[in-house]
């Protein structure tokens, strides 16, 4: 079993083993280069008008306030009809980014799921009905 290390220990031993790998870079190939990017304060946005009122109510009971301001774009995307890669740090909330346009969808149109059973998605969430896509019946585990 792994020992549980205080937060300065983890620290320590976290640049104790990227010190490590960065001695062996001469030995593998693969890795062409280390970058440290420093911590970013955090950027918010309100949430969009546009964003069922039922979600909102729902986030703000879980505690968020608001969004982060990647999220607020990635669904402005989303409902543009563009596709959307996010690619941030661990625990940045890009399941967010990901699942408010499905929820918001899926909210205004409660006969839709998401996902037909052959496992694809509709291209433009959000603005196309889903129905008309094979995916008509009511999802039983989503209660928003």
């Amino acid at each position: 079993m792994a020992e549980i290390l205080a937060p300065a220990d983890r620290a320590l031993a976290l640049r104790k083993a990227i010190s490590e790998i960065e001695a062996e870079t001469a030995r593998v190939p693969g890795i062409t280069a280390f970058r440290h990017y420093p911590a970013l304060p955090a950027s918010y946005a309100d949430f969009p008008p546009e964003l069922s009122p039922r979600l909102t109510e729902v986030l703000r009971r879980r505690g968020i306030e608001r969004l982060y301001s990647h999220q607020l774009e990635a669904f402005e995307r989303v409902q543009a009809g563009e596709n959307v890669v996010v690619v941030t740090p661990t625990a940045s909330g890009k399941t967010l980014c990901y699942n408010l346009p499905v929820l918001d969808a899926v909210l205004r149109n409660p006969e839709i799921v998401p996902f037909s059973d052959q496992g694809s998605f509709p291209r433009s969430v959000g603005r196309a009905p889903f129905h008309d896509r094979g995916v008509g019946r009511r999802h039983p585990h989503l209660h928003l």
